[in-house]
């Protein structure tokens, strides 16, 4: 019981770690060019693969249950904090704003 808890609370860390770098970062590539933001986007996958790894590698189930929320709320923060609207050009979307 007590390991689904630390789990849990590995799990909020990692989510909440990676919803407020997910948010700078997307700021960061509101702007810039789409391959600035998929950039963001891969170093983000790649950062949570690797603390699952380490996770997986020490046992430390906490650790790897991080990593993979921080997957999640990072893609999604980084999403909401560019602006990404699927199928709408950047041009179109700032268009509308005025």
């Amino acid at each position: 019981m007590m390991d689904a808890i630390v789990a849990v609370g590995g799990g909020l860390l990692g989510a909440a770690a990676g919803a407020w770098v997910g948010l700078r970062a997307g700021a960061r590539v509101r702007t810039g060019r789409s391959r600035t933001f998929w950039l963001a986007a891969v170093s983000i996958v790649i950062g949570g693969i690797a603390l699952t790894a380490a996770g997986l590698l020490v046992g430390m189930r906490p650790m790897s249950v991080a990593g993979v929320a921080w997957i999640a709320a990072a893609l999604t923060a980084l999403k909401y904090g560019a602006g990404r609207v699927p199928g709408v050009p950047l041009a179109s979307r700032e268009a509308r704003q005025r």
